[in-house]
């Protein structure tokens, strides 16, 4: 072995810390699987209580379009029904372009609930502060319906619907 190798091996064998060493005082020792054993467990009450924490935690951070809507005509028929998932202004793990906050959606005709092209995603939907447009292609793959809202002091948004028919009046409703 030459004297470089040596002192190489000198110096990385050093750098290895002693596996029967007890931690440097002041640096925490990492769990095992006895110390997490011999925890107190944990009540169902206080593990639901847990869990509704976190579930409502993770609700304050999401976008107040968020969750299910309803399309009236302004008859009152409802025209589709639509779920959007709006991640506020945070990245969303779930969505297909998780690192930008989009609202991203899907939509159901009632008038079709088990029918074959009955419901799908929406193609786009761009808020622009109290404008939300929303896009999709329900019967005419080759034409979309275009729903264009605008927010109202009751929380509700009214607009039109135009594509496949001509252009009619709808509010948007919480379902």
């Amino acid at each position: 072995m030459t004297p470089a190798a040596a002192l190489a091996a000198l110096a990385l064998g050093a750098a290895q810390p002693d596996p029967e060493a007890p931690p440097a005082s002041g640096a925490p020792s990492p769990p095992t699987i006895d110390s997490l054993l011999d925890q107190a467990p944990i009540s169902e009450d206080a593990r639901q209580a847990a869990v509704r924490s976190a579930y409502d935690a993770a609700q304050a951070r999401r976008g107040d379009l968020d969750g299910r809507w309803r399309l009236d005509a302004v008859g009152g028929r409802t025209l589709y029904v639509f779920e959007l998932s709006d991640p506020g202004q945070i990245a969303d793990p779930r969505s297909v372009t998780p690192y930008v906050p989009v609202i991203e959606g899907a939509w159901r005709d009632p008038g079709r609930p088990s029918a074959a092209g009955g419901s799908g995603f929406l193609a786009s939907v761009r808020r622009d502060g109290t404008a939300l447009n929303l896009r999709f292609f329900d019967h005419d793959a080759a034409r979309a319906q275009v729903v264009t809202l605008h927010l109202k002091a009751d929380g509700d948004w009214s607009g039109v619907i135009e594509g496949e028919r001509p252009a009619r009046p709808v509010v948007m409703k919480r379902f």
